[in-house]
């Protein structure tokens, strides 16, 4: 596993051996900074889904008026949908495992992991980003469908 850090944000990512004995990641750019090759075009079909893990109450709600519509736009922007919103899951409950589960999730889903990991990288975004972490704890990954 490697980590890098683009804009302040810092990434990891594992590379799986693929097909043919080779290591694949989806976007090019992503997987020349992993030492990886880029992606199949098979691995560029495969949905993506991006998951918030919401780990605390907001600081305050003036914030979301501007979050929440530029976010959806630039969402919408990269081809992506929201699956769950960060206080649709009032049923939430921990199955296994002694952590709590978290205050809310949001899930997003994208054609292909380059498009997801495109959305999260667009400039128009990073502001939106400190925005959303100076008002809330968030973990955020980023999975490809199997």
């Amino acid at each position: 596993m490697k980590r890098t850090r683009q804009a302040g944000i810092s990434r990891r990512a594992t590379l799986a051996p693929m097909s043919a004995g080779t290591v694949t990641l989806a976007a090019p750019s992503v997987a020349r900074a992993f030492g990886g090759v880029p992606a199949t075009k098979e691995a560029k079909d495969m949905a993506a889904y991006v998951i918030g893990l919401r780990r605390s109450a907001p600081r305050g709600t003036a914030w979301v008026k501007e979050y929440q519509p530029k976010a959806a736009a630039l969402i919408a922007k990269h081809g992506g949908k929201a699956l769950l919103g960060g206080n649709s899951t009032r049923r939430l409950l921990t199955l296994e495992g002694a952590q709590e589960p978290p205050v809310g999730i949001v899930m997003l889903e994208f054609p292909s992991l380059e498009q997801a990991l495109v959305w999260h990288d667009d400039p128009d975004y990073a502001p939106l980003k400190r925005l959303r972490n100076a008002n809330v704890d968030m973990e955020v990954f980023v999975v490809e469908r199997v």
